[in-house]
């Protein structure tokens, strides 16, 4: 059985979060990644709104 697992290929990171996310392994993040502006970014965070899924991009 571990052959098998060592066998598997390496899922980069961009494919691995939104599989994860989508399948409910990890949580979604709540601000993405594009949102730069640190003022935003901590007010999103904070819970003071919230941003729709078609924002995040991952195809949900």
């Amino acid at each position: 059985m571990s052959e098998l697992l060592t066998a598997l290929p390496v899922v980069p990171e961009p494919a691995a979060r939104p599989l994860l996310v989508g399948l409910e392994l990890t949580e979604r993040p709540k601000v993405p990644a594009w949102i730069t502006d640190p003022a935003v970014r901590a007010s999103a965070e904070a819970g003071l709104y919230e941003i729709p899924d078609e924002f995040f991009g991952d195809g949900r």
